[in-house]
Order: structure tokens, then C-alpha cells, then sequence
């Protein structure tokens, strides 16, 4: 059984490998995904919905009960009823919730709450697509570390007939729904790849000095497939600076005896950075000591300096330089990674 997603997902936008003129482009919002699937399971335990992901739901004191609304890792997303009477009937629907540019932190602190609240006011349902039935189902294995699931067609489709879902054959796209809810708006990129970029770059430029996050490029003669496609490309903006190199962490599981992210010092903020290394960038050296003289690997754990290993690559009070997309509320660097040496 081949590997899928729940949702379908963006690659990254690479200048040096795609090419994107003819292509749709909307402004990426930085809110909180999520799949409407037309209500036929609002009211119903979590545990009778067959796509639901109920690894993790020993945790909670009460049963989860579902919403129809659910987050791109199965799981329910708690609205309150008045909002969700809002949304339309028997129509599956791709999306975002969104407050507005900047306030990824707060869409999520309500979002993430067990009860709906009136702050949910605030939020819209920003419609990405309409998936059909046969992709949004299709029989697949969904494997991340957030997610694992075996998804099966026969077992969605028996939960809809019950349902007495109406199996839409078309939807219209555009403009503003009955529901209030809001179709994003695309626009056709130019069809010359030089102009097409000249336009993209504008646009991007406009919306992230408007406080956006970026931009999505959608290929126009693609169909929506729950996967992480190459016809869906997001756009961010990136900024660098440089931090300085505090300690160490080992790395677990491929990297395990090697670093796992380095810590770093910035503006009076500490966290770390686990990606854009290479291999060999990874290498940890005890003194004179050989590799195969360490012991147990599986040992080593947590702070890499507290077991007498140093990085020849990146010394403590050195300084690097890293990559990053924005900033928290709390003012660490969101999608930071490693760079390169000063």
C-alpha cells in the first residue's frame, strides 16, 4: 500500500528546479490547516471515525467527540456549535482557519483549545480546495511522526453511506460562499518564466511588507492529491543573521553519535539549530580517543559537552550563521536552520 498524507501538502519553492509560468499564485496564510468533511461526523465518538488518529487520546479525561473539523493530523478541532452551523453541508472542503497577518500564535492557542469558545469569532475559514472523495480517501499509509494511519476507501465510504452523505459532483470555487466562508483568491501568473518570476517576486515583496507570511504556486492543470506535490509550491521570504555556538545535543536514531543540533545564543534568546548541516559537519571528537573506543553510543544523550566531546567545525563562542522565516511571539526564530560559518 503506497505511502500518503491526510492533506495535500506544499514543497518548497526552488528557482534552480521549477518552473511556474502559467501559474496560479495566492498569498500563503499562516494559520491553522484544516478539512471540513461536509459534517457527516460532527456529534459522533472520535473513536467510530475511521480516518481519526487516536494514538494519543489516553491522554485526555473525556471522549473525544468530533466536530466534522479536523486538523491535518486527524485530529478534532473543537469549534463551537454556532460557528460550525455555519459551515455548508455535505461539502468537503481543504482550508485554513485565519485571524489575519501575524496572529499564527493566537489562531493557535484558540484552535488548540478542548472547547470552543467566542474568540472563534475571529477566525474565517480560508477554502484551499474541494477534494473528491475518491483522492481525499484513497487507500494509503500515512506514516509521520505525528500521524500513523492505514487509511481504507471501503471503511470511509461505509462511514459516509451511513452518514447519508450527498456525494457532490461540482462546487463552485470562486467569489464568497452562502456560509461566509471565503474561497481564496488566485491569479494566473504571466506565461514567460522570466516574467512569471519578475510578477511572483513582486507579489511577494507586497505581501510580506504587509506583514504576510508568503505565497502559494499552484500548478493549474493539477488535482488535488493527498500528498506532498510538486504542483503546490509555498514561497517564503528568509532572513539571516548571525548567533553564536553555546553547546551541543546528540542525535538520535540516523544521527545518533553525531550532533543532533547545536545550540546557539541571539539577541539574549537560546535555542537550537538541528538542520543544514552536513555529515561530515555532524562529526563530534573527544580528544585522541577513536570512534570505536566511545563504548555504548546509545549512551550519549542530551548535552554533548557534559561527556567531553567537542566539535572541531563549530567551537563554543564561535559564531555562525543561520537562516529563519519569522519570529514567535516570545521572539525566537521560527524555521531556523544552519547556514553557514562566518
Amino acid at each position: 500500500m503506497s505511502n500518503r498524507e491526510f492533506l495535500m501538502l506544499a514543497k518548497t519553492f526552488d528557482p534552480g528546479k521549477h518552473r511556474i509560468g502559467g501559474w496560479l499564485v495566492s498569498e500563503k496564510f499562516d494559520g491553522q490547516r484544516a478539512f471540513w468533511d461536509g459534517g457527516c461526523t460532527r456529534g459522533l465518538p472520535k473513536t467510530d471515525v475511521p480516518w481519526a488518529n487516536t494514538d494519543k487520546d489516553g491522554r485526555y479525561k473525556e471522549e473525544q467527540i468530533s466536530t466534522g473539523l479536523w486538523s491535518r493530523y486527524g485530529n478534532v478541532i473543537h469549534a463551537p456549535d454556532w460557528w460550525l452551523d455555519k459551515m455548508p453541508k455535505n461539502k468537503m472542503l481543504d482550508g485554513e482557519l485565519y485571524m489575519g497577518r501575524g496572529a499564527f500564535q493566537d489562531t493557535r492557542k484558540i484552535v488548540s483549545r478542548l472547547e470552543g469558545s467566542d474568540a472563534w469569532e475571529d477566525i474565517r475559514y480560508m477554502i484551499i480546495d474541494e477534494p473528491p472523495l475518491t483522492c481525499m480517501f484513497q487507500d494509503g499509509k500515512i506514516n509521520n511522526p505525528n500521524y500513523k494511519k492505514l487509511m481504507k476507501w471501503e471503511d470511509c465510504v461505509a462511514m459516509l453511506k451511513w452518514q447519508d452523505f450527498i456525494i457532490p459532483e461540482f462546487f463552485e470555487v470562486h467569489g464568497k460562499g452562502d456560509y461566509g466562508q471565503t474561497w481564496i483568491d488566485q491569479q494566473a501568473l504571466p506565461t514567460k518564466e522570466d516574467e512569471a518570476r519578475e510578477r511572483m517576486y513582486a507579489l511577494l515583496d507586497n505581501v510580506v511588507s504587509n506583514g504576510g507570511e508568503g505565497l502559494i504556486l499552484r500548478n493549474p492543470f493539477s488535482i488535488w492529491t493527498p500528498k506532498r506535490s510538486v504542483d503546490l509550491l509555498k514561497v517564503k521570504p528568509c532572513h539571516d543573521s548571525e548567533a553564536v555556538v553555546k553547546g551541543y545535543v546528540w542525535g538520535t536514531k540516523r544521527l545518533l553519535g553525531k550532533l543532533g543540533a547545536m545550540v546557539v545564543t541571539w539577541e539574549g534568546k537560546t535555542f537550537e539549530l538541528g538542520t543544514g548541516f552536513t555529515d561530515e559537519e555532524r562529526m563530534l571528537h573527544r580528544g585522541d580517543i577513536a570512534p570505536e573506543a566511545w563504548g555504548n553510543i546509545e549512551d550519549y544523550k542530551g548535552d554533548v559537552s557534559a561527556d567531553g566531546f567537542k566539535s572541531y567545525d563549530f567551537p563554543v563562542g564561535s559564531t555562525i550563521t543561520f537562516k529563519y522565516v519569522s519570529l514567535t511571539d516570545d521572539g525566537i526564530p521560527r524555521e531556523a536552520r544552519y547556514w553557514r560559518k562566518k
